[in-house]
């Protein structure tokens, strides 16, 4: 799907921002899904050291989710969140 922004220089019609609105979420919600349920081991690990209060074994998975995330300094990335800057998500 085409971001409706920056297409032209006429503003999109707002049922074309919900629709791009949508389908970025449900973009982002299947990744997230399959990004942290792929690897149970270290989700179980994650939720044995929040259990027992092991703030080194949290912090550790948090950042090893985070610097696998989306990132702003990626260009495709960055040009989304512009847009969606843009449309107010």
């Amino acid at each position: 799907m085409l971001c409706p922004i920056g297409q032209s220089n006429e503003k999109p019609p707002l049922q074309v921002l919900a629709k791009w609105r949508e389908y970025v979420t449900l973009q982002i919600q299947e990744w997230f899904k399959k990004s942290i349920f792929s690897n149970t081991e270290q989700l179980t690990a994650f939720w044995k050291a929040f259990e027992e209060g092991n703030t080194d074994g949290v912090e550790m998975y948090l950042n090893r989710i985070m610097s696998n995330s989306i990132s702003v300094f990626d260009i495709k990335t960055r040009t989304i969140l512009e847009h969606l800057f843009v449309i107010k998500i």
